[in-house]
């Protein structure tokens, strides 16, 4: 879009003055310029031209810029962005000089049209990224932008937050269940001002958001499966802490699987990782857990981690004990960050959907965002609109080198069992 440069022409004097203006609340330099014939000064007051009212157009022409230009500027729209601080206040000042006032109708039209989201994303997390671009993919489509805040900046100061991205006039909000965070009660009072929410990740236990979800039951089933294909009956097992996302729902796959083919899970061999909000947390407790099997010295030939951290903990544990995976003890993820490819061996993993569970969530949202609309076109602005609809994406089974057949008798950890006599 092309931008009309400003002539410097009419200026008839400058002067430094106190704006009024509540948004303009510091000392400035104000070009007072020469008014457009058939206006004057008291005409201007009232925001009329010999009777009519003060346009766009009469902004743009005085300013000297685009008229598009003119509106964006003045509806704070998200191109806008894009001009300097210069052209936006020069465009301002020419509107208040003139005594420009926007129709009140058309601009609460454009405030309940803003084509923006509100995305709030751990940006801590390996997953945002693709969570991300799975979003922007959609929006971009809808020709929508997205206002990205990261949740880890917000601990203790949630509403204000929240208040803050309301204050954009954002068209909805998307968020990443983060537990702590995902309020259903604030999620619920967002909805009631008619602002739409998704979730992505998990569900919240109460209300009615939709979601984007990850389906972590059946992806543990499917990652038992493969484990229980390569032959392996004696599996441990690090699980996910309590808080952690999804790790519930892994185990009840887990059990699933094993309930239906008959498999023993062993107690010594099953372990929960500590909760932890350090860097390397996972690691340690994948190391330190995967010490305390070999301690015991429980007999299993496959290992399945909570995460791929975890998984990283648990294989530098086993190599200190001189036991080689896959050959002697096979080791699976059911979460991986971006680098579980890169490791020695590479590890099998259950990849996180989370470029499909951005496109998902932020799908649910224009509908949620088209139906608003609609209702508010035929039946007013009252009431709210809710949807119970939470939509599952299974994780990717990935397999790598870290996983392989069970091996013979004399090769597996703990306690071998005994030779038959022939």
């Amino acid at each position: 879009m092309g931008i009309v440069m400003h002539k410097n022409t009419g200026i008839k004097k400058t002067k430094t003055v106190r704006n009024s203006n509540p948004h303009y609340a510091t000392e400035e330099t104000k070009s007072e310029r020469l008014l457009p014939s058939g206006i004057d000064r008291g005409s201007m007051s009232a925001g009329k031209v010999r009777g009519r009212m003060i346009t766009i157009y009469d902004v743009a022409k005085k300013s000297g810029f685009a008229a598009s230009t003119v509106s964006m500027v003045l509806s704070n729209a998200p191109l806008s962005r894009s001009f300097s601080t210069a052209t936006k206040n020069r465009i301002k000042r020419t509107a208040e000089a003139l005594g420009y006032c926007p129709n009140a109708l058309a601009r609460s039209l454009r405030k309940r049209q803003s084509h923006t989201v509100g995305v709030m994303l751990e940006l801590a997390s390996p997953h945002s990224g693709r969570i991300l671009r799975g979003i922007e993919g959609v929006l971009y489509e809808a020709s929508h932008l997205s206002i990205l805040m990261g949740i880890h900046a917000m601990k203790g100061k949630n509403n204000s937050c929240w208040h803050s991205l309301v204050e954009q006039n954002v068209d909805g909000l998307i968020a990443l269940a983060i537990p702590g965070f995902a309020n259903p009660d604030l999620f619920a009072g967002l909805e009631e001002a008619r602002i739409p929410v998704v979730i992505v990740g998990s569900p919240l236990e109460r209300g009615s958001i939709p979601c984007a979800a990850v389906d972590e039951e059946s992806g543990a089933y499917t990652a038992l499966r493969h484990i229980y294909s390569l032959g392996h009956r004696e599996i441990a097992f690090i699980r996910g802490s309590e808080s952690a996302p999804g790790s519930g729902r892994s185990w009840g796959g887990v059990c699933r699987f094993a309930k239906e083919r008959g498999l023993r899970l062993d107690s010594g061999v099953i372990a929960d990782s500590p909760a932890s909000h350090c860097a390397n947390g996972g690691f340690r407790a994948g190391y330190e857990l995967s010490r305390d099997f070999l301690r015991r010295r429980r007999r299993f030939t496959a290992l399945v981690t909570h995460d791929d951290l975890i998984a990283h903990g648990a294989i530098r544990a086993l190599s200190e004990s001189g036991i080689r995976v896959p050959e002697q003890c096979s080791v699976l993820a059911l979460d991986e960050s971006a680098r579980a490819g890169f490791d020695s061996p590479p590890l099998t993993v259950l990849r996180y959907p989370g470029e499909t569970l951005g496109a998902i969530a932020a799908d649910l949202l224009l509908q949620k965002v088209r139906a608003i609309r609609e209702k508010a076109q035929t039946s007013g602005l009252s009431g709210k609109i809710t949807s119970e609809m939470v939509v599952w994406v299974a994780p990717e089974l990935v397999i790598r080198k870290s996983t392989g057949p069970v091996s013979g008798p004399g090769s597996n950890i703990g306690p071998q069992p005994t030779a038959e006599a022939a």
